[in-house]
């Protein structure tokens, strides 16, 4: 009996490190899950911007500024333009964006009509990190939104 119960419950831990549970080795998330929990994060009115930072690499130069709206202002993702769509966006594993190991994620992004002039094109550069246990989380480490004849680069190494 005891050597039941004990053999269970070795079962059940090593299900739920199998399992991704993000409290055990680590969230890992795929791209367009990175991607997504970013802009669901940005589109969060309230408070601003307070969990922005976790999309992204901590590889970025300005990285503990990213949960700060302030760091936001100005961008195509200021906290007055809220409500994003993103539409046709593809995977490319052959483009690593200029970092080893990296991706790029693409299509266009509507600014909910706070942003005139859209759909713009976007591109994302993500990167991987080892969440543990051999699985893979993808981080964001640069964005570029093309909003007019200018792309508008939201980058960690300016």
């Amino acid at each position: 009996m005891k050597r039941t119960v004990i053999s269970l419950a070795l079962a059940a831990g090593v299900l739920l490190i199998l399992s991704g549970c993000p409290g055990i080795g680590g969230e890992a998330l795929a791209v367009p899950e990175r991607v997504n929990a970013f802009m669901t994060d940005i589109d969060t009115p309230s408070p601003v911007y307070t969990d922005v930072q976790s999309n992204f690499s901590s590889a970025m130069t300005h990285y503990e500024l990213l949960d700060e709206a302030g760091y936001w202002e100005g961008t195509f993702f200021d906290p007055l333009n809220q409500s994003f769509t993103l539409a046709d966006m593809v995977l490319d594993e052959a483009s690593n964006g200029g970092f080893a190991g990296g991706v790029t994620y693409s299509g266009t992004i509507d600014g909910g009509g706070y942003v005139p002039g859209g759909p713009f094109p976007i591109t994302f550069v993500l990167v991987s990190e080892d969440a543990g246990l051999g699985r893979v989380n993808w981080l964001i480490r640069y964005i570029v939104v093309e909003d007019s004849a200018t792309p508008v680069p939201i980058e960690v190494y300016w």
